[in-house]
């Protein structure tokens, strides 16, 4: 008699043919799937080659007779190791991750201003600017992801997104241009006008771009800006002026000061600022508000393009003050920041202006 096995895995049942049925191919009679009964080993010393299915059934004639029982009890243990795993997969995406907001570790508490008075520059224990301030810290690694989203890449889409509305851009200075509104209005007893656009507060903040690229008349004719706003503000409002590169730039003597009463105190060190390095308005507005008090009104100057995360940046620098500055953002000559300009106004309830040129 030749012993062998019915191929199918699901039956797996032990068959018996007669010799003389060697080669042939029969139905296994549990459950009616075609076997090929093997061919006898020739009783010699050299033992011939096997077929692959010859081979095959070789193979699962050693194998032992599975019972329906364990059969289902190995089905048992395979699915209800499965379940485990799905099961350990979803505890791990329920587990919260990151359940504190640290600092970023940006780098930005670094301003490289040598020039700073420590009396009259300080970071205030009072709660205007806590000692993290010059960090985008929680707040700010949270939304980087969306700040990139308002690259030039996505001008058309983002400036849709935005929603804004024609706003009242009065006064002199500049040469005519654009402007949008974001709903804030700032109140205080002074008034001020830079390259068009009109706010009201107390302190006013003057953030303007000297990097590279504003080298010569450019400049030049934003710094007679600058001394006409001081000049000719109205009521008693306060001022002062930080330009940015890589780096701030601030005034010898670091202070609030007077409108037109003291406008000398200020105008030769405005006349003397070259342009050089690059770009980067986040550290205009990290020197603005060490100042002690610190502004309620911020007009924030560029010609160019700037990494979009420090949007995010300057937005978390604001909130950490107790009364967040209004923002008022001025895009020179070209637009190539105008959508990130236009998100800083928006985030500090301020306006954006688009002034083409002098």
């Amino acid at each position: 008699m030749i012993t062998f096995h019915c191929l199918n895995l699901e039956c797996g049942r032990r068959l018996k043919a007669a010799e003389k049925a060697a080669g042939k191919t029969l139905a296994c009679p549990k459950c009616k799937t075609k076997v090929r009964v093997p061919a006898l080993v020739p009783a010699s010393s050299e033992t011939p080659a096997l077929s692959g299915e010859d081979l095959e059934a070789v193979l699962l004639a050693e194998l032992p007779d599975i019972s329906k029982g364990e059969k289902r009890e190995r089905m048992i243990a395979t699915a209800t190791a499965i379940l485990a795993q799905i099961l350990l997969f979803l505890l791990m995406l329920l587990i919260p991750v990151g359940l504190g907001r640290g600092p970023s570790g940006d780098g930005m508490a670094e301003i490289g201003l040598a020039q700073l008075d420590g009396e009259q520059l300080t970071n205030t224990d009072d709660g205007n600017l806590d000692d993290s301030a010059a960090s985008a810290g929680g707040e700010a690694s949270a939304d980087l992801a969306a700040s990139a989203e308002i690259g030039a890449a996505q001008a058309s889409d983002a400036a849709d997104g935005l929603e804004l509305s024609l706003g009242a851009a009065g006064g002199g200075g500049g040469s005519g241009g654009e402007g949008f509104g974001f709903g804030g209005k700032s109140g205080g007893a002074g008034e001020a006008s830079f390259l068009g656009t009109t706010a009201k507060g107390h302190r006013f903040c003057i953030i303007a771009d000297n990097s590279g690229s504003m080298n010569g008349p450019p400049l030049e004719y934003v710094k007679d800006e600058i001394l006409k706003t001081i000049g000719n503000a109205k009521g008693s409002a306060k001022f002062t002026v930080v330009f940015f590169n890589s780096f701030a730039e601030l005034p010898p003597n670091p202070r609030w000061i007077s409108g037109r009463d003291e406008l000398a105190t200020i105008a030769n060190w405005v006349n003397g600022v070259h342009a050089r390095n690059g770009t980067s308005p986040v550290r205009g507005m990290e020197a603005a508000l060490l100042f002690d008090p610190p502004p309620d009104v911020i007009y924030l100057m560029t010609d160019g393009l700037f990494d979009a995360a420090e949007v995010q940046m300057i937005k978390a620098l604001n909130r950490r003050l107790k009364r967040p500055a209004q923002i008022h953002t001025i895009a020179f000559m070209q637009r190539g920041g105008e959508l990130l300009l236009k998100q800083i106004a928006q985030d500090a309830k301020g306006t954006y202006r688009f002034v083409p040129g002098y």
